[in-house]
């Protein structure tokens, strides 16, 4: 279930991630779908119990994808926006500037929708989440550049 400190921090990591694509000189649109690529990253935890934080991007990736047409060639199109939501907050295979952006924006985003330092979200992530997701995480956040 989605709690009030997370709706918080996906509308944030939602704002962060049209704000990056947006300082990076994106097209609008592109920008927009920054925006709901932030928002739909982590809705899968509405689906979930409480406490399997494991699942939660496979869940809204999948729901992402059922409000795409198959019939249309959207599902192809938006790969990038699929892998991204999919992957976040692990490595994947190819990194798209899609997933770039939001794991930047998700690695400044604290569990109560405030901007912070990636350090600081580091911590918070060690203590909520323990060793092995924040090793995962400063992984990440190398990754994205965030750390060096």
């Amino acid at each position: 279930m989605i709690t009030d400190e997370k709706l918080h921090h996906i509308l944030g990591v939602a704002r962060k991630c049209y704000a990056i694509a947006k300082s990076n000189g994106e097209s609008e649109d592109f920008c927009r779908k920054m925006f709901m690529i932030g928002w739909m990253h982590d809705v899968g935890y509405e689906f979930l119990p409480d406490g399997n934080a494991t699942g939660h991007p496979k869940v809204s990736e999948e729901m992402y994808l059922s409000c795409l047409d198959p019939t249309t060639q959207a599902v192809n199109e938006f790969s990038n926006t699929s892998n991204a939501i999919q992957f976040h907050g692990h490595l994947p295979d190819i990194v798209s500037k899609e997933w770039m952006i939001l794991n930047m924006a998700d690695m400044t985003i604290d569990h109560t929708g405030k901007e912070v330092d990636v350090h600081e979200r580091l911590d918070s992530i060690k203590k909520r989440r323990g060793q092995e997701t924040y090793e995962l995480a400063y992984k990440v956040a190398q990754k994205v550049g965030l750390i060096e």
